[in-house]
Formats: C-alpha cells, structure tokens, sequence
C-alpha cells in the first residue's frame, strides 16, 4: 500500500481509501511468476502464468533489480509497453550487457549504463528495417538479421503459459 487515509462521516461510518504501488513487472522464481512493484520489492504471492503484460525480469540480483527498474521507468511509455522480457545477460564479456525480447518480434541488446538514453533510437531502426533481427546498442547503433542459430520472438510460444519467448521457457521445466 502506498497511500491510506481514513475519513470520518457521521457518527458511524468511516471511509477508508487506499493506493497501491504500480507493478512494473514479473519475476520468475521457484516455478511461479512474482509481481515486482516499482518500488523494487518482489512480492511474496506468485502466480503460474502472469495475468498482465509485464516484462519478466531474469538474472538480475537483489542489488540490480532496483536500479534496472529505474531505468526502465526511464523508457518512453510505448517502449515500455513493447517489452516482454529483460534479462542480465551479462554477454561478450561484458557485466552490464542486457537483453530486451520485444512483443514485436526483436531483440535488443544493450549496456545497461547507457540504455536509457540510446532506447530512444529503437523506433527509427525498427521502422526502417524489413526483416525482424537484432538491434544492438551496446556501442552505437544498428540492426542486424538473426542467424540461422537464432530465432525472433514471434516464432514461438511456451506451450505452459503462452507468451512469446525465443528460448526454453522457464515454465517448460
């Protein structure tokens, strides 16, 4: 609960309202999907399939969760909404590397201490390419197709609890 305020009526009647934190997203912990508040505090009460269109968080530790959150709430709105998972992929020997699944079919890969300002760039690329791919924005910017090893977001669904994903789900297990 983020706000509560009580307010006296009459004699007998008390109204009581409230407001909660916004959920930002998803963790997947112990086979179940916990709700993550902006906040950072990872709710104790899961769910086997999450119920809204948060992006899942994965492979980022008590420390980081808070600050990636951060900067997500840094991200325009529509982008924000685009995103179905983020992961601390921590690639190419690089331990701030981060890996973005979009709902619309690519995959962005980033620096998390520059993301917040190089996302902006995300549309103009993704409306000038034809193919779905990689947009890698880890030192510049630019696109390029998935490999044949690769595969886009749209082209499979985990069979447990149906969102997108281009790898194994968690779910699958």
């Amino acid at each position: 609960i983020k706000q509560a305020s009580l307010t006296f009526t009459g004699l007998n009647h008390i109204v009581i309202k409230t407001s909660e934190y916004e959920t930002i997203g998803y963790v997947y912990q112990k086979r179940t999907y916990h709700k993550i508040l902006i906040t950072g505090k990872v709710l104790k009460n899961g769910t086997q399939t999450p119920v809204d269109t948060y992006p899942v968080f994965s492979g980022f530790t008590a420390k980081e969760l808070p600050q990636m959150i951060s900067l997500l709430q840094q991200f325009p709105k529509a982008i924000q909404r685009d995103i179905s998972e983020i992961d601390a992929s921590r690639g190419d020997a690089n331990p701030y590397q981060i890996s973005m699944n979009m709902n619309d079919g690519y995959r962005v890969i980033a620096d998390s201490r520059t993301i917040a300002n190089k996302i902006k760039y995300y549309p103009a690329i993704v409306s000038q390419v034809k193919k779905k791919g990689v947009i890698d924005l880890e030192v510049g910017a630019f696109w390029r197709a998935y490999s044949s090893a690769e595969k886009s977001s749209n082209d499979w669904f985990c069979k447990v609890c149906f969102l997108k994903a281009n790898r194994v789900c968690y779910t699958d297990n």
